[in-house]
């Protein structure tokens, strides 16, 4: 298979352009027609005083100011350890700001009396800070682990606990005193914890793990031996008894657990006896809290990262004044991936961590019927046929699924037949119906997009042998040309293949006269019949609208009329026309229909 590149080039459509195509529209050019998913409180208490991004920690200082780190939002690529911490007064000044010193990649927290110290995850330093900000020692940490620095925290011995990570299951967590001298570490010998996103050191010397990979709490021993404590290893899921994505979590000396259960937007309350609610938030939702402490008067302190702010709850579950705006007041949608625009104002959704099928039309949304033998687990994308029968791809049970227009199921495909050996499907992440009643899967885990018909026989594949290599890739579509339209996640591209030649070409960037564009983890790509390519670049925040000519260029990144005004991790985009869109707006919970202003 050859290929060749044709990033970087610009290359002039036959038909005529216009000069205010040649480059990157504004996001101001869009009007928002409809926003599914999302209803917003109208008393907003807002104080966008200090802008934050990203708030995953929080504590209170004993003066009654706050201590807040602000990290950048996940999925960035490359990985950016940038992160800023704020010490704020209790008048809401601010003390310190790392960025304001120079320093982006400091996460903090506070110590005895009013010092407090941040850790420099990209040169593996920890640096002890006086109440006004001035350095008092910094401890050189390379020598301690050979990964770079994540989190840290402060506990009841006087000392630091730190967690190196260097990716999933790559972990190292050390405790040390206030001069760097190691009291206790366990490196290289923890088997069990994907990802810590925070720490908690508890009376008996264990330590409570948040793990954000894993969707549990654990209790790890000295020994590094392990048990959870809540949620169920690597089954994200809004069950009570679940969790999805935990960004934090606090033992109480009475027993409670506490929870922050990010991507199920809840704070968790867990009795010692082990029954669990929900924190109860008065007129608002909870987006992706990121943090929970209890105070001492009993109120609760807590960061969502996906509203941006860092607010007290009281007893009542009623709001008091925050940094930043908690908006919403009801969430309907969780994770959302695909969506097709079935015209006449519906839709239809995969609410991929709800486990459901949404129609959404002009009188609200329902649930889609599913009778089969077992139901849905992370559907992650939907697609009605002409026939009105209805494609799944069922990512978590490992199958492709057709639905009647009733909801009953008439065929599922789990395994096919390639070269004489069989391939089961392990996470299929895109499915479409291909004009000779085949169907186009895209396997993510696999790193393959598969032609097969529902016996299993496939007709070909891409990604496998001396072929174009994928990673991770999340989408793929026929063109009337007969290559196949790839989003190629992980290696930051929109890939077009020929399976009949094994010719290919590569798009890592778009220019169009003087706009710019290089593509971060674009989940997905669609080619629309008036010839305009929209892809997802879910790792900038925004869609990109062009044609395969590159001969304009629109960069959507922001939302008009919307409280919520930014992209976070766009998964799917369906182009109407060049000029219409549906977006689904992963990480805001959300589904967006957009015109642009003006439109031709």
């Amino acid at each position: 298979m050859h290929s060749h590149s044709i990033v970087g080039k610009f290359r002039t459509s036959p038909r005529s352009v216009d000069r205010a195509e040649m480059s990157a529209h504004p996001s101001s050019r869009w009007k928002l027609v409809r926003e599914m998913g999302l209803d917003y409180a109208e008393d907003d208490i807002v104080d966008e005083s200090i802008p934050l991004l990203c708030p995953i920690s929080a504590e209170r200082t004993q003066a009654g100011g706050y201590l807040v780190v602000d990290d950048a939002p996940l999925e960035r690529h490359p990985l950016r350890l940038q992160c800023r911490t704020l010490l704020l007064s209790a008048e809401r000044n601010v003390i310190y700001d790392s960025r304001a010193q120079g320093v982006d990649d400091a996460y903090g927290c506070l110590t005895d009396g009013e010092q407090f110290a941040i850790l420099r995850r990209t040169c593996s330093a920890l640096c002890l800070l006086s109440r006004s900000g001035e350095l008092i020692r910094s401890i050189d940490l390379s020598r301690i682990s050979r990964h770079r620095p994540k989190i840290l925290c402060w506990t009841p011995r006087d000392s630091f606990l730190v967690a190196f990570v260097a990716g999933p299951r790559n972990v190292d967590i050390v405790e040390f005193d206030s001069h760097g001298h190691v009291l206790w570490s366990c490196v290289e010998s923890i088997a069990t914890i994907g990802i810590p996103s925070s720490m908690q050191l508890l009376p008996d010397e264990s330590i409570l793990v948040a793990d954000e990979f894993h969707h549990v709490v654990w209790q790890l021993g000295r020994s590094g031996s392990s048990v959870i404590r809540w949620g169920r290893w690597h089954s994200p899921s809004p069950a009570i008894e679940n969790l999805h994505r935990p960004r934090g979590a606090q033992l109480l000396p009475d027993g409670t657990l506490l929870i922050a259960d990010a991507n199920n937007g809840r704070i968790l309350v867990v009795d010692r006896a082990g029954h669990a609610t929900s924190l109860r938030v008065k007129n608002r939702a909870l987006f992706s809290p990121s943090s929970v402490k209890r105070l001492k008067n009993g109120d609760y302190l807590i960061c969502d990262a996906g509203n941006r702010c860092v607010f007290e709850l009281d007893s009542r579950g009623q709001v008091l004044p925050q940094y930043g705006s908690l908006k919403v007041r009801k969430r309907s949608l969780s994770l959302p991936r695909s969506v097709q625009y079935l015209g006449d104002n519906r839709y239809m959704v995969a609410n991929t961590a709800h486990n459901t099928l949404v129609d959404v039309n002009r009188r609200g949304m329902r649930e889609l019927h599913v009778n089969s033998h077992c139901r849905l687990f992370w559907p992650r994308a939907a697609r009605k046929t002409k026939e009105r029968t209805v494609l799944i791809a069922d990512g978590r049970n490992s199958r492709v699924l057709e639905l009647s227009p009733r909801g009953n199921e008439l065929r599922q495909l789990r395994q096919c037949r390639y070269n004489g050996e069989f391939l089961t499907l392990q996470d299929p992440h895109d499915v479409r119906l291909q004009s000779n009643q085949n169907v186009l899967i895209v396997d993510s885990p696999q790193n393959l997009v598969i032609e097969t018909d529902w016996n299993g026989g496939v007709a070909w594949i891409i990604g496998r042998d001396r072929g174009v290599a994928l990673l991770d890739p999340h989408s793929a579509q026929q063109l009337p040309d007969g290559r196949i339209l790839i989003a190629d996640t992980r290696n930051h591209r929109v890939v077009l293949v020929d399976p009949r030649t094994g010719s290919s070409q590569s798009i890592t960037e778009i220019r169009a006269g003087a706009a710019h564009c290089e593509l971060s983890l674009p989940r997905y790509a669609e080619f629309a019949p008036d010839g305009t390519l929209a892809i997802a670049d879910s790792g900038n925040n925004r869609v990109l609208i062009t044609d395969l000519d590159f001969s304009f260029l629109w960069v959507l990144s922001g939302v008009p009329d919307s409280p919520i005004p930014y992209l976070s991790l766009p998964r799917w985009v369906q182009p109407i026309t060049r000029d219409e869109l549906i977006i689904s707006d992963h990480g805001n919970h959300r589904i967006l229909h957009l015109r642009r202003r003006n439109g031709r």
